[in-house]
């Protein structure tokens, strides 16, 4: 009897195990950040904020709308498939397949809602597959090199959340380095990627943020910091690279100054903040 009950826990435990669901990217709370530098001269820093903005039949299946900046991509999923609307040959483009294995070859799609970026290779293989604890979670990992012999890591998908160059693979515009997926938020908790500490999440005209801003930059033993009455901040937060919060001051006009001489030489990253939420992160430089 006791051989028969063991038995009957191996298999229940085996099928439980091979029947896990796939966790779906496409939540309505899901919110992806990524960060991208290009250096054509000047050097241009952006960060970008991707949300689901409702729903819309295409072609007979439901898609999400994904917004960021002025854009929007209609995204659809299907048990680790994940396509993209083409509206110039109205059908779907598979962008993202979470059963390759090792060994298999991913082909970059013709770009549908976004810019290309100039990539020195078009594909990539599957180098490993892994189960990882990412995101309160076990999820599966693929790792991808390129195909061009160089034996370098070029990104990583991870179910339920995407690649590490933000949300889509490959990256999503056209400055030097592509996209870095910053920090991903799931039920209202964050969780962080490639090194970074802190989201960059805008929601307001990349133009009119550019009017917060810390000067001079290089900061000798003071800085001062730029904040239109507009944007109602109350709090400049001053993180250093490692992530650790150097100083928070209170705001209550539009210009607050840092004293700096404190600081150790290096890069350091500031955060505008309204009622806790962020409004504009960027970085500066002490001498």
């Amino acid at each position: 009897m006791k051989k028969i009950n063991l038995l009957l826990i191996l298999c229940f435990a085996m099928n439980t195990a091979s029947g896990q669901d796939y966790i779906p990217m496409l939540e309505n709370d899901h919110i992806w950040n990524a960060y991208s530098v290009g250096c054509p001269d000047p050097c241009i820093e952006q960060y970008w904020e991707f949300y689901i903005d409702g729903e819309e039949v295409l072609g007979g299946q439901t898609s999400k709308i994904v917004r960021f900046s002025n854009f929007a991509c209609y995204l659809r999923e299907d048990n680790g498939l994940v396509y993209s609307y083409d509206f110039s040959a109205n059908s779907e483009v598979l962008i993202y397949d979470f059963t390759l294995e090792i060994g298999d070859v991913y082909v970059f799609p013709d770009p549908v809602c976004y810019e290309p970026i100039d990539r020195p290779f078009e594909e990539m293989i599957v180098v490993d597959v892994t189960t990882e604890f990412i995101a309160d979670e076990m999820r599966k990992v693929i790792y991808f090199e390129d195909t061009i012999g160089s034996g370098t890591q070029v990104e990583y998908w991870i179910e339920g959340i995407g690649s590490s160059t933000g949300l889509m693979p490959g990256g999503q515009n056209s400055l030097d380095s592509g996209m870095s997926l910053t920090c991903f938020t799931e039920n209202g908790n964050t969780y962080y990627f490639n090194g970074f500490t802190i989201c960059f999440q805008l929601g307001i005209d990349d133009y009119s943020l550019d009017s917060i801003f810390v000067y001079p930059n290089p900061a000798g033993e003071n800085a001062n910091m730029n904040l239109p009455f507009e944007f109602n901040i109350n709090t400049v937060r001053i993180i250093d690279i490692s992530g650790r919060t150097v100083t928070e001051l209170s705001v209550d006009s539009e210009t607050v100054n840092i004293n700096t001489s404190m600081f150790d030489s290096g890069l350091y990253v500031y955060q505008a903040l309204n009622q806790n939420k962020v409004i504009k992160t960027n970085r500066f430089v002490v001498k």
